[in-house]
């Protein structure tokens, strides 16, 4: 799949199973009847009532759907209802939980002059019809001590690349050692976000960057806060306008869907953000920027499907249908073997035959562009002829501690067609 495009082509099809297509329909539809306060129709013969809940839980809709399948529940089996009420209870409460928690960390960040501004889900919950319907599974906030430049435009503090990289690190050592502090297991420390856990419900991924290197659009977030927005009642609070959370949200989808696939989740997003904002956003501004990051088709593509999908008279084509197949299965967070096999595709797109696509998979994971080194690995970046001591490197490391998940990468390579 090319960028901006997501276009199912025959060889991608899924040879899928009546049940599983079945389940897949009825899940739609269940999420159709929430969004839209209608009650939903009895389960069809053809799928169970264990198949329609993986693909609703591989999905991570169960709190949405309970509001279609609460007057069913004659039609299912008792402990299914229990436990799908019990989930949809449990969201509730854990956004309450979230919240407060937040609230707390987001005020001692302003104590410490870090400035901070909420993404995804932290926004977008808002926008659906009831409580319980959009579980959270983390809270996504872009963090850093930032300044304003004469054309008002914000940044990391620093007049050169290296000045801000000192300022992230800085800011990075008293965020996290704030989140021990707090009790939180910092579990990983990623090229755009740090990952901080505590117990079963809090889950905060704290953003330096909104895109990872080596992704098609590293290059339109370069600067994250570029199209920050100052809180009128806070100095250290920030959001994006309207439409910068619009093209952020497709860029994210879009990241998620060339890659590794991605659930039918973000399309609900979708829909209950732009049945509320549609009218009033700005889209000449908005195709504007769609176009220099190369997703004007994707994104009209996504809000089509969307709108056919979950909107009370919508309608579906073919096409649409087998999208949506796909998205269904792939969940959402979707599979490696997606990733792997659309990066091959792609490359064949671009004129080359599938050994020769496979030989330029394996270069590019042994020899990953320049963005991959400046974010994850400065110094390489900055030492270039040093590079083949971190391929060596990385390669031994993954021989001896990802064994079987690199067996699985060419063995998953060897099979693509």
């Amino acid at each position: 799949m090319g960028q901006g495009n997501c276009e199912v082509n025959a060889e991608s099809k899924l040879n899928m199973d009546r049940e599983t297509m079945e389940a897949c329909k009825y899940m739609l539809h269940l999420m159709k009847c929430a969004l839209n306060e209608m009650p939903g129709e009895l389960k069809p013969e053809q799928c169970s009532w264990k198949k329609v809940y993986g693909l609703i839980s591989k999905n991570n809709v169960q709190g949405l759907t309970y509001y279609a399948v609460q007057s069913l529940t004659d039609d299912m089996p008792e402990q299914l209802a229990k436990m799908w009420k019990t989930y949809r209870d449990t969201v509730i409460y854990k956004k309450l939980m979230m919240e407060e928690e937040r609230n707390a960390i987001l005020s001692d960040l302003c104590w410490e002059k870090i400035s901070f501004l909420l993404l995804k889900g932290c926004n977008i919950e808002k926008y659906y019809p009831k409580p319980g319907m959009r579980d959270m599974a983390d809270n996504d906030i872009l963090y850093g001590r930032v300044e304003q430049d004469e054309d008002g435009i914000y940044h990391i503090i620093g007049k050169t690349e290296e000045e801000r990289e000192q300022t992230i690190r800085a800011t990075q050592k008293v965020l996290l050692d704030y989140m021990k502090k707090r009790g939180y297991e910092t579990s990983g420390f990623y090229e755009k976000d740090d990952v901080c856990n505590k117990g079963e419900f809090y889950s905060f991924e704290m953003h330096r960057d909104l895109m990872d290197p080596g992704t098609e659009l590293l290059k339109y977030y370069k600067n994250p806060w570029k199209n920050a927005i100052k809180n009128d009642d806070s100095n250290y609070e920030y959001h994006f306008s309207p439409e910068d959370e619009y093209l952020f949200y497709i860029a994210h989808e879009y990241k998620h869907y060339s890659s590794r696939g991605c659930g039918v989740r973000n399309l609900a997003d979708f829909y209950v953000f732009l049945r509320e904002e549609e009218k009033s956003l700005d889209w000449e501004y908005i195709k504007k920027e769609l176009e220099m990051m190369n997703l004007s088709e994707f994104e009209a593509q996504m809000r089509r499907l969307a709108f056919d999908a979950l909107s009370p008279k919508g309608v579906l084509d073919e096409q649409e249908e087998q999208t949506l197949y796909n998205m269904c299965l792939d969940g959402t967070f979707g599979h490696f073997r997606t990733s792997l096999q659309r990066r091959v595709k792609n490359y064949e797109k671009e004129g080359e035959g599938v050994k020769k696509a496979k030989r330029r998979y394996y270069f590019y994971r042994f020899f990953p562009p320049d963005d991959f080194y400046e974010k994850r690995y400065p110094f390489f970046y900055r030492h270039r002829p040093l590079r083949p001591l971190l391929t060596v490197y990385r390669t031994v490391k993954g021989l001896l501690f990802h064994r079987k998940h690199l067996k699985k990468e060419m063995k998953d390579v060897l099979d693509t067609k």
